[in-house]
C-alpha cells in the first residue's frame, strides 16, 4: 500500500485526513507535540522546522506522497511572531516541496481563503492575492514558493472551516458550543463573509485531488454566510437560544491584523474535478455529530 506523510495530524484537518486516507494508503501521521488521537498505521513526532530531522525521517520513511496541513495558523499570534511562525509556514513548507520535487510524489499544501484582500469576491484561483497580515502573507511566500521547486504540487486555499474529529474541535465550535450551551455572550462578526466548510468535507477534497491535480485550487463551501449567521445556524440545529450571540461590525473592533471583509471562494474549478461540498446546512448538521 502506498505510504502517505500528513503533517498537522493532531490537528482538526489533519485529523481528518488520516480518517479519511485509512484504507486507502498507508498513513503516516506527523505530530509536533502530541500524537493524533487516532488510529494510524505510523506516527512521527517530528519539529518540522528541525530541517536534518525532517530530511532524516523522509528518507527513512519514503512516502509516496505529502499532504502538509501543519501551520502556526492564528493571524493574531503570527501578528506578533513573524520571526517564530515564519520558519513553520514558509522554511518549513519549502523544504518540504523540495523533498518531494525530489522523489517526483505528489505533495499537497494547505493554504487560505486569506490571502485576498476581501475587495472583490468571489475569487477564482487567479485573482491576484493581497495579503492583509503576517500570517496571510507567509502563506502566499509558501504558495509562491511551492510552485517554484515543485511544478505539479497541489496548492489547496481552504475556508473558514468547522467541525470536530478524535476529541479536536475547530476554535468556531468551541467557542459556539461554549457560549450557547452556558447562554453567555458571544460578539460574532455580521459584516465579514467566507465561504466555510467542513474539516471532513474539506479534507476529503484534498485527498481527491492529491495526485490527479496540480496548482492552486479553493476548496471553499456552497455558501457565503457571516459568523454571526452561521453561529445563528448552529444555535438552531443544536436547539440553543441564540439570544446570547452579538452580531457587531468590523469597524468596532480593533484587529491586528486587518480583517478582509470577504474573502468567499470560486470553487467551481476543484467541484469540476470532483470536489462536491454538501449544502451548507446539512454540512453543519453532520460536523455537530462529530
Amino acid at each position: 500500500m502506498r505510504r502517505l506523510w500528513i503533517t498537522g495530524a493532531s490537528g482538526l484537518l489533519g485529523g481528518w485526513l488520516c480518517r479519511l486516507a485509512d484504507g486507502r494508503w498507508h498513513v503516516t501521521g506527523i505530530c509536533h507535540i502530541r500524537l493524533a488521537n487516532l488510529a494510524l498505521d505510523e506516527s512521527i513526532t517530528l519539529d518540522l522546522t528541525d530541517a536534518a530531522a525532517v530530511a532524516a525521517a523522509f528518507a527513512r520513511s519514503r512516502p509516496d506522497a505529502v499532504i502538509h496541513a501543519a501551520a502556526s495558523a492564528d493571524p493574531v499570534y503570527c501578528e506578533k511572531n513573524p520571526e517564530t511562525t515564519g520558519p513553520v509556514n514558509v522554511t518549513a513548507t519549502l523544504q518540504l516541496a523540495e523533498l518531494c520535487a525530489a522523489q517526483k510524489i505528489p505533495f499537497a499544501f494547505t493554504s487560505t481563503d486569506l490571502v485576498f484582500d476581501g475587495r472583490k469576491p468571489p475569487y477564482i484561483e487567479t485573482d491576484e492575492v493581497n495579503p492583509l497580515g503576517v500570517y496571510a502573507g507567509q502563506k502566499v511566500r509558501a504558495e509562491r514558493g511551492v510552485l517554484a521547486r515543485h511544478p505539479a504540487a497541489l496548492v489547496c486555499r481552504m475556508p473558514l472551516m468547522f467541525g470536530q474529529s478524535a476529541g479536536v474541535a475547530s476554535r468556531l465550535f468551541h467557542s459556539l458550543f461554549a457560549a450557547l450551551k452556558q447562554q453567555q455572550t458571544l460578539r460574532l462578526f455580521a459584516d465579514e463573509f467566507r465561504t466555510p466548510v467542513s474539516a471532513r468535507v474539506g479534507a476529503g477534497g484534498i485527498l481527491a485531488l492529491l495526485g490527479e491535480q496540480g496548482g492552486v485550487f479553493h476548496l471553499g463551501g456552497r455558501e457565503k454566510i457571516s459568523r454571526y449567521e452561521l453561529g445563528r445556524a448552529v444555535a438552531r440545529l443544536g436547539g440553543w437560544s441564540d439570544a446570547c450571540l452579538v452580531p457587531v461590525k468590523q469597524a468596532e473592533v480593533a484587529s491586528a491584523p486587518p480583517r478582509p471583509p470577504d474573502v468567499s471562494l470560486n470553487s467551481g474549478k476543484a467541484m469540476a474535478c470532483g470536489y462536491q461540498p454538501l449544502p451548507l446546512m446539512d454540512d453543519l448538521a453532520d460536523a455537530m455529530k462529530g
